[in-house]
């Protein structure tokens, strides 16, 4: 399981920050896999069953 920080996921969707957004694009774009993907926690680590998780996919790979 990879934990994802909101400030990563902010960081990748708004793109307002050269150096910060570069690092959060390439995270999330390359790491980020259907096998593996990013978990948002929403609560708080006492609410397991209220976990988001992202997913982002990229064209170079196969998602069949």
């Amino acid at each position: 399981m990879i934990g994802l920080d909101t400030h990563v996921v902010i960081r990748y969707l708004v793109q307002d920050d050269k150096k910060q957004s570069t690092v959060a694009t390439r995270f999330v774009e390359k790491i980020l896999t259907m096998e593996a993907p990013g978990y948002i926690n929403l609560f708080g680590f006492d609410s397991p069953q209220l976990t988001a998780f992202i997913v982002i996919p990229n064209e170079e790979r196969d998602l069949a």
